[in-house]
């Protein structure tokens, strides 16, 4: 488990748009943004969104989850977040690579480059 985060855009209810997501297995959390704005932080996501986010995912990438004043929406966080291992080999995206590049390979041979 390795969070990491994206601002893109706005959302509908004028906050800026914060995408969460797993570097390890690429997995998107679409709920992390509640948790955001409700955390106990030193910068206020409200006023300096880019170093709240960075609070917030280097804290969750630590295993810091006393984040907020209820307990129990720490361990909610906790039962949202992806648990991932990064030593596990993933071995149908591994075979999916290997015929991709065998593919590009062939395709790229025979228009002669």
């Amino acid at each position: 488990m390795l969070y990491e985060f994206k601002i893109n855009g706005v959302s509908q209810s004028g906050n800026p748009k914060v995408s969460f997501s797993c570097a390890h297995c690429g997995l998107i959390d679409f709920y992390m943004g509640g948790y955001l704005y409700a955390a106990k932080l030193s910068k206020s996501p409200r006023e300096n969104i880019e170093a709240a986010c960075q609070e917030f995912v280097d804290r969750i990438n630590y295993g810091d989850f006393n984040l907020f004043i209820n307990p129990k929406t720490a361990n909610k966080l906790r039962r949202e977040l992806c648990h991932c291992d990064p030593n596990v080999i993933d071995f149908e995206h591994v075979r999916g690579v290997k015929r991709a590049r065998t593919i590009l390979q062939i395709a790229l041979e025979r228009s002669g480059r």
